[in-house]
């Protein structure tokens, strides 16, 4: 009878080794399971990850180049109006010249009338007023 009881003890004890085995194993399955699943869900987060930076990479260099391309369009702009501004400027320096010319020639005119309508009735006295005025104007360049 003892003998039977020690026997059914240990049997009793094997049994719950066997129980508590199988637990533990099951215990490991399942973290091994759920180690998987968390690897498997980083795994396609780092993949998704990288698809975002290769896209963001590929974006910013095409607005690097958009960039590039309105700033040398922008610096062609303004080489082009600053280059019409310097033939409208020096378009205006010549017509300001002229603009005085035309003013000293329209004096000397007025001059010349003044005097012609003073010397009306002496001829010899215009020619020889007109040969002296003839002789202080500065020479031009008749090819001009």
């Amino acid at each position: 009878m003892i003998l039977t009881s020690c026997f059914q003890a240990d049997e009793k004890r094997v049994e719950e080794l066997a129980q508590r085995e199988q637990d533990m194993k099951h215990q490991y399955n399942e973290k091994i399971r759920s180690y998987k699943e968390r690897e498997h869900d980083l795994q396609r987060q780092l993949n998704q990850a990288l698809d975002q930076l290769t896209q963001l990479r590929h974006t910013h260099d095409d607005t690097q180049a958009q960039l590039l391309n309105h700033n040398q369009k922008y610096d062609e702009e303004v080489v082009g109006k600053l280059a019409e501004l310097d033939i409208v400027m020096m378009d205006l320096e010549r017509a300001n010249t002229k603009i005085v010319e035309l003013e000293r020639k329209n004096v000397s005119c007025e001059n010349v009338n003044v005097a012609n309508r003073a010397d009306r009735g002496n001829p010899r006295m215009t020619f020889e007023r007109r040969l002296k005025q003839l002789a202080q104007s500065p020479k031009k360049n008749p090819t001009l």
